[in-house]
């Protein structure tokens, strides 16, 4: 089973035509979308501070970048990214590039 965030899920959107189509892809790959917990927005928020405070710049890195990275880190085994080291510098991740 491969777990998305809402996120992912809307990136998704444009690959398809029909909602249906989408959904039924979701089933035949077996991959589940789930929600943002608490947990995962505070951390996420607790991230993006750090980020800013340590001179991070807005306009290299938007907050969905932090909550897809807390999200991965609450619950993925292993989490598939083009940005490993940005990922792996803010949250504990094993990643897959």
């Amino acid at each position: 089973m491969i777990l998305v965030s809402y996120w992912t899920s809307f990136c998704l959107t444009p690959q398809f035509e029909e909602k249906a189509h989408l959904d039924l892809f979701l089933e035949e790959t077996d991959i589940k979308i789930r929600h943002y917990t608490p947990d995962v927005l505070w951390k996420a928020g607790l991230a993006w501070k750090e980020y800013l405070n340590r001179g991070g710049k807005r306009e290299n890195r938007i907050l969905p970048d932090f909550i897809i990275g807390a999200f991965a880190e609450n619950s993925a085994d292993i989490f598939v990214t083009r940005d490993k080291r940005f990922f792996k510098k803010h949250f504990s991740l094993k990643c897959f590039e």
